[in-house]
């Protein structure tokens, strides 16, 4: 299994590849994309003195934006059915920018096309950290591997591939102790059951 974290992928998305991402997966979100992202933003910072500087913004989408999961899927969509079709046979589980890919055993080794006879998950991170996925701004950040026998260790799998299983309660409480007081926690946001991964 590898376990992938992008690096900053909302400020780095490509406004020009998510333009066409967009416009092949919902066209009637296009104009939204245009007015949104389709020229230089200002974006406010207060600096350390309590001034306030103004920032020209090229890339990326904004923080804040209602719709920016949906945009950053719209590019993760295009950029892994890319992987798929250069490594096939992977098992993959995605959440926003993490993505976690794992082999089948007996199928690790890509049979045919650029990367025959490579392990699958070296091949993953080729293409994962090549030019077309940095030409999107998604640009490969951590990463991990683990092997089957790491993953039987049970409470370690779930920390490792950032999964929660159980009832919503214990769930909503593995993600509270994991986070801890790094981030104000919205009840409205967490109170769901966290069961985005199935192993």
């Amino acid at each position: 299994v590898e376990v992938i974290d992008l690096k900053n992928a909302f400020n780095t998305l490509s406004r020009k590849y998510l333009g066409e991402a967009i416009m092949e997966l919902d066209p009637q979100m296009f104009a939204y994309v245009q007015w949104a992202y389709g020229d230089v933003t200002p974006i406010l910072m207060t600096m350390e003195d309590g001034t306030t500087q103004e920032v020209l913004s090229m890339e990326g989408i904004r923080q804040g934006d209602g719709l920016a999961v949906k945009l950053m899927g719209g590019m993760m969509h295009c950029a892994l059915r890319e992987l798929i079709k250069k490594v096939p046979g992977l098992d993959m589980d995605v959440f926003v920018d993490n993505i976690t890919l794992s082999v089948r055993s007996g199928a690790e080794v890509v049979e045919e096309g650029e990367y025959k006879g490579m392990s699958k998950l070296d091949a993953a991170l080729e293409v994962v950290g090549g030019e077309e996925w940095r030409k999107r701004g998604l640009i490969l950040g951590e990463h991990q591997r683990y092997t089957a026998e790491q993953l039987r260790a049970g409470d370690e799998a779930v920390r490792i591939l950032g999964g929660y299983f159980g009832s919503p309660e214990a769930c909503e409480q593995a993600i509270l102790e994991v986070v801890g007081n790094k981030l104000h926690i919205n009840n409205r946001i967490f109170g769901l059951d966290g069961k985005h991964l199935q192993l």
